[in-house]
């Protein structure tokens, strides 16, 4: 049963001096009213209205009881148009976290563009590699990349990204070009986080081993760098590559074999109530950057 269950009866006999006008202003019948009543003060071990043929007064406990209640239910309704108010007009401030190029040059320009259509919304943005503890840290969002591990968090997808391996002229002009995906064990890669690079194969996907003189964690920047001074083969999201591609600073190699990533993801506290401003700009970025099939 509900600790306020017979709260808004009590009060409407107050304010309107019988139960009949109290059940007239609730819509629902006098009798019910009284059983309410009868069920609340049975539950306080207290009696809080005199009660005669003629009227119904509260007693000294229910005047205090009363005052009480009023307030409780005036903070209520204050509550209710605030988060009313909210939807109406978003407000309050969104902490996020995100890494790397593609947050900072694609993610970054949508959430300003947010910014302006929500005014009285803020954004306070970690631009780290890290990896954030969400709920610990108290973090709204964040933009993450690769599989989903903690089961506690909820995720939605917001793009894919088209992997890419090239390397420079020189390069290959040095150590020739490879024409299978096994070659690649024999030449110097450049690696990031892993050292397994996931290819397409005829019956599916695999994870293929390769090594070389430079890795470099958490930066693609550096990874082109290095590919771009022919240090190495490069596989990475086409988005970091794309212009050098075009220019012929660096040439394809294994088309056939490049995959596509697992995926960039919008991961946040699995909060069934989200806050309505964390919710408009998953949906903004959603709808902005899900089009995008593959960056």
């Amino acid at each position: 049963m509900s600790t306020w269950n017979g709260i808004d009866e009590f009060n409407a006999v107050v304010k309107f001096g019988g139960f009949s006008a109290a059940a007239r202003h609730l819509g629902v019948s006098t009798s019910y009213v009284s059983r309410q009543i009868d069920r609340l003060e049975t539950r306080l071990g207290m009696r809080l209205l005199y009660r005669t043929t003629r009227k119904v007064r509260p007693t000294a406990a229910g005047l205090r009881f009363a005052k009480r209640c009023r307030d409780l239910a005036e903070g209520l309704n204050e509550a209710m148009d605030e988060v009313r108010g909210e939807e109406r007009d978003p407000k309050g401030e969104i902490r996020m976290t995100m890494g790397g190029r593609f947050s900072e040059q694609v993610v970054v320009p949508e959430i300003l563009a947010f910014m302006r259509q929500y005014p009285h919304i803020s954004i306070r943005l970690d631009l780290s590699a890290r990896n954030v503890d969400l709920v610990e840290e108290g973090y709204d969002l964040a933009v993450r990349y690769g599989v989903m591990q903690d089961s506690a968090l909820a995720a939605q997808r917001l793009v894919g990204r088209q992997l890419c391996m090239a390397a420079a002229p020189a390069y290959l002009a040095a150590r020739g070009t490879p024409t299978r995906a096994e070659e690649l064990a024999h030449h110097d890669c450049l690696t990031g986080n892993t050292n397994f690079w996931r290819l397409r194969f005829p019956d599916g996907h695999r994870n293929l081993k390769v090594g070389g003189r430079f890795s470099a964690k958490n930066s693609a920047d550096s990874l082109t760098a290095a590919a771009l001074a022919g240090l190495g083969i490069i596989y990475t999201p086409r988005y970091y590559v794309a212009e050098y591609l075009e220019d012929g600073r660096l040439v394809p190699l294994l088309e056939p074999h490049w995959g596509e990533d697992i995926g960039t993801w919008l991961v946040y506290p699995d909060r069934k109530n989200l806050p309505s401003r964390v919710r408009l700009l998953i949906d903004h970025l959603k709808r902005e950057l899900g089009g995008l099939t593959s960056v």
